[in-house]
């Protein structure tokens, strides 16, 4: 029998871990050939030959009938701890509630290593950003932002809303993104112009939204 090419059983093992961490699955013996179709051509039993060798050598976990079974570790993949510290208002200021209520493990090779921590959105001012009413937002900490940012502003020292961060004519505003209107043709929600004291507490930098 032929022997094996070591560097393309070196490439078949990182091809499957690589594989895990990204889609959070194993892939199968079609997949592996169909994506290494320059070695493999098109011989799926040149693939489980492969396999079967790194299942020989202990490398993975392979079986017959169920195929490779998935690394736990890989699966998981390395995960971030983000509290979830309340609600936020998507419509009018409301209390920001900032005991933490929970802590989450997110994946860090989504979410970055950056500190972050999620507030449940309440209104629909930010719908047209895709923001729903009960959507956790995930929030990168920080007190700064770029015009046209979605930020968690800090108005009053206590009221916090999500709003787009904007400036016009020399003053900042928070503006909403829902273009609704009432019956007499004024807008639902209004742009809100910070007066007093107010501080921006992060960028908005991602949305989980569950479909119901």
């Amino acid at each position: 029998m032929k022997p094996f090419d070591e560097s393309m059983l070196v490439k078949t093992k990182e091809y499957i871990e690589e594989y895990q961490r990204r889609r959070g699955i194993v892939p199968s013996l079609r997949k592996i050939m169909r994506d290494n179709e320059g070695f493999f051509g098109v011989s799926i039993s040149k693939v489980q030959r492969y396999v079967l060798e790194l299942n020989r050598r202990g490398q993975l976990n392979y079986d017959k009938n169920e195929g490779i079974r998935g690394s736990e570790k890989l699966l998981a993949g390395k995960t971030k701890p983000i509290p979830m510290v309340g609600e936020c208002a998507c419509g009018d200021p409301i209390l920001a509630v900032e005991n933490i209520v929970a802590t989450y493990s997110l994946p860090e090779e989504l979410f970055g290593p950056s500190d972050h921590f999620m507030l449940r959105a309440k209104g629909l001012s930010m719908i047209e950003k895709g923001i729903n009413d009960g959507d956790i937002m995930v929030v990168r900490h920080q007190n700064t932002a770029e015009i046209g940012d979605i930020v968690i502003a800090r108005l009053n020292g206590e009221e916090a809303t999500a709003k787009i961060y904007s400036k016009e004519n020399g003053k900042y505003l928070l503006k909403p993104a829902n273009s609704s209107i009432h019956e007499d043709g004024s807008p639902q929600y209004s742009d809100i112009i910070p007066e007093g004291e107010w501080e921006i507490l992060g960028v908005v930098d991602s949305v989980i939204h569950r479909f119901k």
